[in-house]
Order: C-alpha cells, then structure tokens, then sequence
C-alpha cells in the first residue's frame, strides 16, 4: 500500500497495511513500536524511515526482531551550518535593511 494523502496516515490504516509486507518506508508520523511489529509479522525484512532521525522507532523492538533500520543521519548538518552563516553575514552587513532602502 501506498499512502498518498496530505496527512498522516492513520494508526490503524497502517496497523492493517503492514500484514504479511517485506518492507515498509515509513514517515517519521509513523510510530514504529512493538505493536506495528507484530501487526506486519516474520515476513517484515527491512524498515527504511524518511527522517534524519529515529525517535519514532522503538530500535530495541526492531532490533530483537532481526529486522534492519535505515534512516538518514547528518543528512542538514552542512545545509544548516551553511545557512547560518548566511544569516550572520546578512545581519552583519544590515543586508535587509539595506534592501529595503534601495527599494523604497
């Protein structure tokens, strides 16, 4: 299954889809615990989770499961330090200020 709306998907949607799956990609919305665990079953293989981090996903239950857990560490770090920077010499050169006057 496919969950294609704006929103979450809803705890027992979910609970329902996961029956009998290999692989599940899930959000960081979706709480993967012991209960999801059980729902989808031995077939469960692999979880991949579209978030920096895993606080969602209770690892210990993953784990004991012999299921593997992928996520994307450090994915912002530079994309962060990289704005900041940005911002400190903007507000260092009165950037914004300074555009407004132009404009005005």
């Amino acid at each position: 299954m496919t969950w294609t709306a704006a929103k979450p998907c809803p705890r027992d949607v979910l609970l329902r889809s996961v029956q009998d799956i290999q692989g599940l990609f899930c959000t960081i919305s979706d709480r993967i615990d012991e209960e999801l665990l059980c729902a989808a079953g031995p077939a469960l293989k692999v979880i991949g989770t579209m978030s920096v981090g895993h606080d969602h996903v209770n690892v210990q239950a993953v784990k004991a499961k012999g299921v593997k857990l992928g996520y994307t560490p450090d994915v912002l770090t530079d994309s962060t330090a990289e704005l900041t920077v940005a911002v400190l010499l903007a507000a260092s050169r009165r950037l914004f200020e300074s555009n407004r006057a132009f404009l005005s």
